[in-house]
Parts: C-alpha cells; structure tokens; sequence
C-alpha cells in the first residue's frame, strides 16, 4: 500500500504537468486566433506534443518529480524556473530546425508563459498537500537504520508520513499509547525483532484497528531504493537474487546494449579527434587507458577508458582516487566530470563485457581489500557490470569503506529489482549527470 500510495502521487504530478501543458497549448490558440482557433488545433498539435515530450523528460532528468524536492521554497521555484527558461530555448530550437509548417514564434512564447504560471500555481498545491503527512508511523527497533529511516521520514513530509516515535523494544508498552492516542496506521518493526513473541502478540491485538506492519527491510527499500545492511545475509539472497527468474531480461537486455553500444560508438567517433587532442596536449602519456576489472561472476577483462591521469599515476601500486586528486589532469577533471572518459567503454559493452546500466566494475585488489570488511560484497558480481548504475546516480564518489558499503546497497537493490524501467530512470539520471557536469 505505501509504494502504491508513493507512485501515485508521482502520476498525479505527471498527470498534472502533462494537463496544465495541453491547456496553456489551448489558451494560446484561443488568445491568439480567437472563436477561430479550432482551425488551428491540427497544424499545431502534433508538433507542440513533441515538444511536450521533450519538457517532460527535461522535467525528470531535472528532479521536478522526485517528492524529496516537492517543497514551498524558493530553491524550488527558482530551479523550475530555470527549468522552463531551458525548456523554452529547446522549444525555439525545435520549431527553428524541424521541417514545420507553422511558424509559431509567438505562440511559442505566449504559450511558455501560459504554462510558467500554470506550472507554479499547480506546484505550489501540489506541495502544499503532499507537504501534510497523512498517515501516522511508529518505528519499533534500536540500531542504525531505524534512525535513518526515522530521520529520512523527518525530513521528507512529502512522502506523507508522520514519525510518532521511535520505540525501543524495552519499552513496548509505548505502542498501545501511540495506537490509542495518535491513531497510527502503519508500524515498522526493525527485522531481528519479527520473532520477538510478547511484540508479535501485541501486534497481533492491534489487527482490529486496521494498522499495517511492514519490516524494517520492506518499508526501509521501498521508501529509500536501497537495501539496508543488516538484513544482507544468505537466505536474503536465496529469497531475493534467484537469477534464473532474470534470464529473459537478461537476453534481451543483452540485444538492447548491442544496438544501445553500436549507436554510441557511431555518434561519439566524431568527438575522438578532439577528445585525443585535448588529452595529448595536456600531459604525455598513452590516448587511452586500459584496467583489469571483475566482469559478471568475477570474470577479469580489460576496461578502457581515455586517460585522465598523468602518467604513471599508479607506479606504486594500485590507489583509490581520491577527490582533487593531483595525479588528475586538467583535462581529465573536465572528461571525468562529464564522463566522457568512459566513452570508450561502449567497445566493452559491444563486446558483451560489459553492460550500458549495472553495478560499476571495480579493480579485483579493491574487491579483495572491501570483501573483507563489507560482508557479501563480491555478490555485486551476480550482474554483469555496466558503464552507469543505480549507485552511480544516487550517491557521490567515495574511495572509503563507509562509502563502498553505501553504493553497495544501491548496488543490491539494483540486482533485485533490475528492469527496463529501472534501466531507462538510470540513463535519464545519467543524461543528467553528463549534461551538468556533476559526474566523477
């Protein structure tokens, strides 16, 4: 019920956008052309819907609907205003390049500005309603991600929970309490507390009162997309990474990165002389840069990457890069940042070692070195790894264990849950990644 209630919202914001998008279409006609615009909705519908698609996937790959953001603030509007001031230069881009037979120049604007005012005012609701918590919660448990679950909840209103409280499971008395006087609607129980006999009575009495009860692991991965560490063990694998039920997607995923990589390749080919002579230029050394990395089920090959260090960055042994890293070159900071460092990695892909989205590859020394300290990390390998992933595009750079243990979650819920779907949101954010230059 809680991940339905969460995608809901999102297609309602959708919904909302898409609406308020065809009606500022609709006032223009009917400002501009008067009782006669009804001539005009053929000429100017097919192509203003292309558009719109476009605003739409700017809108995503934008975060305008990730709830975290749904917020009154003036962050908030100043960034959608800048998003509607992008989307209005790819409109006039658009209707200059394409072959159309309407020149709607000042449609176009008066149409931006219909659908700006639009757009805030329906924001402005939106964030407002979602912004009041309509469910009460109750944590039951004491250790690490129960607090940062209790705090995540905190902080994000828009999800539509409110925290009672946090319930030790000394004090479970606290829970009839809460049930009576806040009138909770959903409890989560911290997992190494399900077989607890006097908390499972409890529970058991309050069925009357029609309170869901989710684990901590359950409400913990569908609220933060990734799965909490304690619960990582074999039987979660056994129950969750049965990779016999992916083969199909796996085969024709296998078929999409063949043309996914093909077209990459043909459309990036023109940037290499560049790209070769920026880094010549720079600093001396080899064009491209080649690595063992663990492919699926910790199979070496060679990853290949255009260089973005000096030469001979590694002389002493393998390192973790680290952030402002000296051995970076100028040019390498700017191909890292935008990722076109891992350009030729589409080669990898084409070669079946690698696929477009997956858990990055990582150097078996720094496998061997995590595995030791992060319990099961070498099932990352379960997957083929791929050129962006679910960790790459939810969490910052890091060269630490804390940090390792945190993509490695990511990673995990990516396994479980992989999907076209899943896949497309990756590359989006990815897109994102590459045109902000925000990558590593």
């Amino acid at each position: 019920m809680v991940n339905i209630w969460l995608k809901l919202k999102n297609w309602l914001l959708l919904i909302g956008d898409v609406a308020i998008l065809y009606l500022s279409l609709w006032l223009t006609l009917l400002i501009r052309y008067g009782k006669n615009y009804y001539q005009m909705i053929d000429a100017h519908l097919w192509p203003f819907s292309i558009l719109f698609a476009i605003w739409i996937i700017i809108f995503y790959i934008s975060n305008l609907y990730d709830l975290r953001q749904a917020k009154n603030k003036s962050s908030f509007f100043f960034h959608l205003l800048l998003i509607l001031t992008i989307c209005g230069a790819i409109g006039a881009a658009f209707f200059y390049f394409a072959p159309i037979a309407i020149s709607p120049k000042t449609n176009l604007i008066l149409d931006l500005a219909i659908t700006a005012i639009l757009i805030f005012i329906w924001r402005v609701v939106f964030n407002s309603i979602v912004s009041t918590p309509r469910q009460n919660i109750v944590i039951i448990g004491n250790n690490e991600e129960t607090h940062n679950l209790s705090q995540e909840i905190k902080q994000h209103p828009q999800w539509g929970y409110r925290l009672v409280k946090v319930i030790s499971p000394q004090n479970l008395n606290e829970l009839d309490q809460a049930i009576t006087n806040d009138k909770v609607s959903i409890i989560v129980i911290s997992d190494d507390l399900y077989q607890t006999q006097k908390l499972i009575d409890k529970l058991y009495e309050s069925l009357i009162e029609k309170i869901e009860v989710y684990t901590l692991a359950d409400f913990y991965e569908m609220l933060l997309q990734k799965i909490p560490p304690s619960i990582i063990s074999k039987a979660w694998f056994l129950r969750n990474l049965a990779e016999g039920r992916k083969q199909a997607f796996d085969r024709l995923k296998r078929i999409f990165d063949i043309i996914l990589s093909s077209f990459g390749i043909i459309i990036s080919l023109p940037l290499y002389p560049f790209l070769i002579a920026a880094i010549k230029l720079d600093s001396n050394g080899p064009i491209f840069y080649t690595q063992t990395r663990l492919g699926k089920l910790g199979r070496p090959f060679r990853i290949i990457k255009f260089r973005t260090m000096v030469k001979d960055a590694e002389k002493n042994g393998a390192e973790w890069a680290k952030p402002n890293d000296s051995r970076i070159t100028k040019t390498g900071k700017l191909l890292r940042r935008t990722r076109l460092d891992e350009l030729p990695q589409l080669f990898n892909v084409f070669w079946g070692e690698m696929s477009i989205v997956g858990p990055r590859p990582e150097r078996p020394e720094f496998i061997q070195q995590l595995e030791q300290t992060i319990p099961f990390y070498r099932q990352r390998l379960l997957t083929k790894p791929g050129i962006t992933g679910w960790a790459q595009v939810n969490y910052k750079y890091s060269s630490n264990i804390a940090g390792a243990m945190e993509k490695l979650q990511y990673d995990l819920y990516y396994i479980k849950n992989r999907s076209f779907y899943l896949d497309l949101i990756i590359i989006l954010k990815t897109i994102k990644i590459i045109l902000t230059a925000k990558g590593q």
